[in-house]
């Protein structure tokens, strides 16, 4: 028990300390930021911020690799980015941006490998732990076997 306590502290630490440094920027209030992901980013040149609706706000362009939206008022929106033609190549997940908010858009290749959950038992599986474990490291791309005795939740003894 001690030792799986310690090794979720140890998974806590490793992802706090690598957030990068472009996310703990501060924004102003009512700000929509998002970094381009990176197999995007010698692509892309302009961040086209949209309504629900999918009308065109406005755009700003990609300025190392990041964007911000600032002054927007209180909604749903998507941003997409466009390489120097116009054409769209991501479009973010919703962004919910509350009254004096800060969100960042996140794009679907920008999320981290979910936890492997087990279908027969409660928890999470060692393959899980292995996907977790890799995604705080910052390791986006993992393969990870698994045979047909990882059954059942991840335990100390496995």
């Amino acid at each position: 028990m001690l030792k799986k306590a310690l090794s979720l502290i140890l998974v806590a630490a490793i992802a706090v300390l690598s957030v990068p440094a472009s996310a703990q920027t501060s924004y102003a209030p009512k700000t929509i930021w998002g970094q381009v992901p990176e197999s995007l980013k010698p692509h892309v040149t302009t961040a086209v911020l949209q309504d629900a609706s999918g009308n065109v706000l406005t755009t700003v362009p990609i300025v190392a690799g990041s964007f911000t939206f600032p002054d927007v008022a209180p909604g749903t929106y998507t941003v997409v980015l466009n390489n120097s033609t116009g054409v769209g190549l991501a479009t973010s997940l919703p962004v919910v941006l509350p009254a004096a908010g800060v969100e960042q858009a996140i794009f679907p290749s920008d999320k981290p490998p979910g936890a492997i959950v087990s279908s027969h038992a409660r928890g999470i599986t060692t393959a899980g732990w292995i996907a977790i474990g890799a995604a705080a490291a910052g390791i986006t791309t993992a393969i990870v076997a698994v045979s047909k005795n990882d059954k059942g939740p991840a335990s100390g003894s496995r």
